[in-house]
């Protein structure tokens, strides 16, 4: 019987922010209105106040519903994961708050600095001690990501449930319950996908790469590689070309910042 094994950072943040509005008030002169979403605020503003006109500023009041909504949709999503992978095991992973060893790897820029002031959700605790109590792991020294790559390595048959594409590193069954696709993703796409953020890097996680290389530019650089060498040497040839004498070094750095683990304590060596 397949393995779930779920990445419980995307769960976390989903159910928890989907329990908590932000709505916004207008005081005008015709009386007070109220919106569910900045962008019909501003479009009202836009249509009632002419360009250059004062503006009333709006204000905006957060509503929280209670703890136990936020359970619910939690125990919604888990049912929806069961009902679509016919797993009977699970396995639910989340990203320590502090202590990642990347963050010791990053030179050019603060590993997911970008997310320093970032809001969580208003119970972004109390969901992370729901998950611990019963029995979601907690990863140490890195990410909920390579646990689960790590686990995918060690198991022999497994899903990993998640829609964060870094994890399609791993090749193999997928599950992403937001979509609600199952797909399995092969070696070479798994491939393609890692060589591609070093060379492009991952905004997401505040990762730079090439400067103006995207994933589709990166993705033709990699047209007509035949192997993991290949790749390797098309990176350092791109890393070389702009950034000359250093640019090995910062090739090996943003590849390892991108490497999803599949063994403990692994740090990623380019391929002999």
């Amino acid at each position: 019987m397949a393995v779930s094994l779920i990445d419980g950072d995307g769960i976390l943040y989903r159910c928890g922010f989907a329990v908590e509005k932000t709505k916004y008030l207008v005081e005008s002169p015709d009386g007070s209105h109220y919106f569910d979403t900045a962008k019909d605020c501003e479009a009202f503003l836009d249509a009632s106040y002419p360009e250059g006109a004062e503006r009333p500023p709006p204000w905006q009041r957060k509503d929280l519903e209670p703890f136990e909504n936020a359970i619910t949709l939690v125990e919604g999503v888990m049912r929806k994961i069961r009902d679509a992978t016919g797993s009977e095991a699970y396995e639910l992973y989340l990203t320590p708050s502090v202590g990642n060893f990347r963050d010791y790897i990053a030179s050019r820029a603060k590993y997911k600095g970008n997310r320093e002031f970032t809001a969580r959700p208003s119970y972004y605790e109390r969901l992370r001690r729901y998950f611990l109590d019963n029995g979601a792991v907690e990863a140490s020294g890195q990410e909920a990501d390579d646990e689960i790559g790590i686990r995918a390595t060690e198991l022999k048959e497994w899903v990993i449930v998640s829609y964060d594409k870094d994890l399609r590193q791993v090749s193999g069954p997928h599950y992403n319950w937001v979509t609600g696709e199952m797909s399995v993703v092969s070696y070479p796409e798994s491939r393609r996908l890692f060589w591609t953020q070093v060379l492009a890097g991952d905004p997401v996680d505040n990762v730079p790469g090439l400067p103006k290389v995207g994933p589709a530019t990166a993705y033709k650089m990699l047209e007509g590689v035949k192997d993991d060498k290949g790749a390797w040497e098309v990176c350092v040839r791109a890393y070389e070309s702009h950034f000359g004498e250093g640019g090995y070094e910062l090739a090996l750095e943003t590849a390892r910042l991108v490497h999803v683990r599949r063994h403990r304590d692994e740090i990623w060596n380019p391929p002999t």
